[in-house]
């Protein structure tokens, strides 16, 4: 590892189903380990998208040990005793379907919101593993608070239609609460799902020139999702010469097959997929601790 790049935990959250959040995290995890570097990714999701998308639907109906057993109780679990090699370069913690059960559980547990950092990401992160990406619940509970205080990092995956809004709705309902206890850092700002042209007056164009265009937030967007505000006005103008910009992660097919029905990771399904830059891209946000413009 260079001495350059700090090992460093990261979630992928937001309070919004549906935004691709469990693809988001399995890709990004993947692109760490292609760029050298040891990785773990733990599912707090109790719906375990992560974990069946990478063909781990046995442990995360069945396991006789689990997350939990590492959290809660006697902690009955090592971390070592329930993690998995996922045979892509990384390793899983599965999610399990008892997740709501320990939502319920850690909210009557001594510090039910800091188990998390304090029984896995503190005793791995840098011994055992470079980086750690967690997938959290897409709402504002125990099991989401404890992902987010184990990594203190964000990426969050935002979609058209909802996205600017969804992310108001996580800015206050769960990043200024915890932010008033731990410095939490938003790394990246994801646009996903991305399919119409953006010289058209559409919810994808209203998405990314949303994003782009407010100061606060555009220094969060990620080159492959970037557009400049002069750009649009270009565009406008009717000044653009040749092919308009294909902001973000677009919408594609072998992506959802990768997950739905292969069970494996982008880079896995399709080598030659042209959106593995775009993870790459992610992979080095999470390295360097934020987005740097090209």
């Amino acid at each position: 590892m260079a001495p350059s790049i700090e090992p460093r935990a990261v979630t992928s959250a937001v309070l919004k189903g549906g935004v691709g959040k469990s693809m988001l995290t399995t890709n990004t995890a993947r692109a760490l380990a292609d760029r050298g570097h040891r990785v773990l990714e733990i599912d707090m999701d109790p719906n375990g998208h992560a974990t069946t998308g990478l063909g781990f639907e046995n442990e995360y109906q069945t396991a006789d040990q689990h997350i939990g057993d590492v959290m809660l109780g006697d902690r009955a679990a090592d971390p070592e005793d329930v993690i998995v090699d996922t045979g892509y370069g990384f390793d899983l913690l599965p999610a399990h379907r008892t997740l709501e059960n320990l939502n319920v559980e850690l909210a009557n547990a001594d510090f039910g919101t800091v188990r998390l950092r304090r029984f896995v990401v503190e005793p791995l992160l840098e011994t055992t593993y470079d980086y750690i990406v967690i997938d959290a619940a897409n709402e504002r509970n125990k099991i989401s608070d404890n992902a987010l205080t184990a990594s203190l990092n964000m990426l969050i995956p935002l979609t058209p239609g909802s996205g600017l809004r969804g992310f108001r709705r996580t800015m206050e309902r769960q990043i200024k609460p915890l932010r008033e206890f731990r410095d939490l850092e938003i790394l990246a700002l994801v646009p996903n799902r991305i399919k119409r042209r953006i010289d058209h007056r559409t919810t994808d164009r209203e998405l990314i020139e949303g994003l782009c265009t407010t100061e606060n937030l555009s220094k969060k967007v990620p080159n492959f999702g970037y557009v400049s505000p002069e750009t649009f006005e270009r565009i406008d103008a009717g000044e653009w010469d040749g092919p308009f910009p294909k902001p973000g992660l677009r919408e594609d097919t072998d992506i959802e097959r990768a997950n739905k029905d292969a069970e494996v990771p982008l880079a896995e399904y399709n080598p030659e997929n042209d959106q593995l830059g775009s993870f790459d891209e992610l992979a080095a946000i999470v390295e360097h601790g934020g987005v740097v413009r090209e």
